[in-house]
């Protein structure tokens, strides 16, 4: 009679292992779409003859988040409507009542954050490419990530992208965070990095404010004008 060898067991298991390991994990709708809008702000960034020197990995969250590109990390974080806590959700359903009539605040989310303001973060992203970024400060450094989103949409889907501009307006009604004898654009870069996180709504109001401000400017550069602009070091 064959003996069985006394590790089989650990060699099915580690088989086993081995197969669990390899399965491909789920396909994420979410990151699948973010990643598709990715590589089509980098394909039109390659177009306009600038070669990136890397591609921001994308992370769908599973904790409360709305959208943001970390340059330590290289990657731009999204969240999902189903993850904002309560307060937030009923913030957009007072954004959507105003900006987007008869639909569900999960679509104005949906339509801003999870493909428009993918723009806005790629437009970081590309600033990190280039020294020049360094010579703006947080005020600037926002309306031109929000020139990006604008010029971006343009070049995808152009007679849509007044209308989702339009869907910011909401923003500009929040009552003004700036103190008294303060000014806006030092009051903001002295709290930027706390200000989304400590007082949301004023750091909505600037959006508003930044948005705005970057529409008025949309026929003073187009996509490339603005990916040349901001990675030109000479």
């Amino acid at each position: 009679m064959l003996r069985r060898p006394r590790n089989t067991i650990l060699l099915v298991l580690a088989a086993a292992s081995c197969q669990i390991a390899a399965a491909p994990a789920p396909i994420d709708p979410l990151s699948t779409r973010i990643s598709l809008i990715r590589d089509r702000f980098v394909t039109a960034v390659r177009r306009c003859g600038i070669t990136p020197r890397f591609v921001p990995t994308i992370a769908v969250l599973s904790t409360p988040s709305v959208i943001a590109y970390d340059d330590t990390q290289r990657t731009i974080f999204v969240g999902r409507w189903e993850t904002l806590p309560p307060p937030i959700q009923s913030f957009f359903e007072r954004w959507a009542a105003k900006d987007f009539p008869g639909q569900p605040p999960h679509r104005l989310y949906d339509q801003l954050f999870n493909d428009f303001l993918v723009g806005h973060e790629l437009g970081h992203w590309l600033a990190d490419q280039s020294i020049r970024s360094l010579g703006l400060d947080h005020y600037d450094a926002e309306i031109m990530a929000n020139r990006f989103a604008i010029a971006f949409s343009n070049l995808r889907h152009p007679m849509k992208t007044g209308r989702i501009v339009g869907r910011f307006s909401y923003l500009t009604t929040l009552p003004n965070p700036v103190p008294p004898g303060e000014d806006e654009r030092t009051w903001f870069n002295t709290h930027y990095e706390s200000l989304g996180r400590t007082n949301p709504l004023a750091y909505n109001w600037y959006q508003g404010r930044f948005m705005a401000q970057a529409w008025k400017l949309r026929h003073t550069g187009n996509f490339c004008a603005l990916v040349k602009a901001s990675t030109d070091d000479s």
